[in-house]
């Protein structure tokens, strides 16, 4: 009874150690003792304990988690342990068939399927029952700890064709079937000429067509397309605009520089005429001399003149 149950505990086996990735004791669980790789992803089924059967669920389940592995059942009055083998295995997708080739000896077919642990074994290596079996071969390559694997056979008529993959720790198989025609496997005298004509028969169609779409081209251009003559008017009234804008920016441009050289030709006039005047006022004072001296007579009103003022006349004492 589960009553009865004291503790249990489960270790994972590795090399020399034994690790707990679950433990109870007392009637609740341990988590702190486990190892954290199984922390939160174990779960103790105790539901027949009556019958001697106490379960541990591992959730999320990974490649990694395969090993060995002991576990210990204790109560007041008994003790026992046992070690196991935990086989993990994964599904792999659903095959996928597909046509690798053609040649001489007919078809190659390839199936395959991706996603296996362990390496998946061909369950039918034949799958149809008609007796003569293709030429096969299977190649498989692990990554990231899963396999895909490739089932390839060279068939040389028609025919059904099956493949199913499955492990040797499971009951379930992945399986997908394809049907073979005539054509794909006729010898290569024969659909060689078929061939040939399809392609003339193609390259015809692709000329056809090409010359329908000059032609049309040519009957648009001819008529006008209302749609690429308004696309064209905007354009044309766009590059006028263009055209304007550029012509008034030249005459402004040319504007400005026939004002810079008035203005400079102004300038050079005026200094000129300057240079004239100065030049004329030199030669002038050079021919006249200086102005001749005149004399003034200067009269005193003695009214207002200053009491201590003393005039004589100098040109007695000549």
């Amino acid at each position: 009874r589960s009553s009865d149950l004291t503790e249990a505990r489960w270790f994972r086996l590795k090399s020399s150690t034994a690790s707990i990735i679950h433990l109870y004791q007392k009637g609740e669980d341990k988590p702190e003792c486990q190892i954290p790789e199984y922390i939160g992803r174990t779960e103790l089924m105790a539901e027949d304990i009556d019958r001697g059967k106490v379960g541990l669920k591992i959730l999320k389940a990974a490649i990694s988690d395969e090993g060995m592995y002991r576990c210990h059942l204790e109560t007041d009055t008994y003790f026992d342990a046992a070690e196991f083998e935990l086989k993990v295995t994964a599904l792999g997708s659903a095959p996928m068939i597909y046509l690798e080739g053609l040649h001489d000896k007919g078809a190659d077919i390839v199936c395959q399927s991706t996603g296996w642990y362990p390496a998946p074994a061909l369950v039918d290596k034949d799958g149809d029952g008609l007796g003569e079996k293709p030429v096969c071969k299977m190649t498989s390559h692990q990554e990231k700890g899963l396999f895909s694997v490739n089932y390839s056979c060279t068939v040389e008529k028609s025919r059904p064709f099956s493949c199913a993959f499955g492990t040797a720790f499971s009951s379930q198989e992945r399986r997908a079937s394809l049907y073979v025609p005539d054509l794909l496997v006729t010898p290569s005298s024969a659909w060689i000429p078929v061939t040939i004509c399809l392609l003339i028969l193609f390259a015809i169609a692709v000329a056809v067509v090409v010359g329908l779409w000059y032609l049309k081209t040519r009957v648009n251009n001819a008529k006008g397309d209302p749609e690429t003559g308004r696309q064209k008017d905007k354009e044309g009234s766009e590059l006028e605009e263009l055209r304007s804008l550029i012509n008034a920016e030249k005459k402004e441009r040319d504007l400005e520089k026939k004002a810079r050289e008035m203005e400079r030709e102004e300038k050079e006039a005026l200094k000129r005429e300057r240079d004239a005047l100065s030049t004329e006022l030199v030669l002038v004072k050079a021919t006249t001399g200086p102005a001749p001296f005149s004399p003034v007579t200067i009269s005193l009103n003695p009214n207002t003149a200053h009491p201590n003022l003393l005039l004589t006349d100098r040109s007695e004492e000549h």
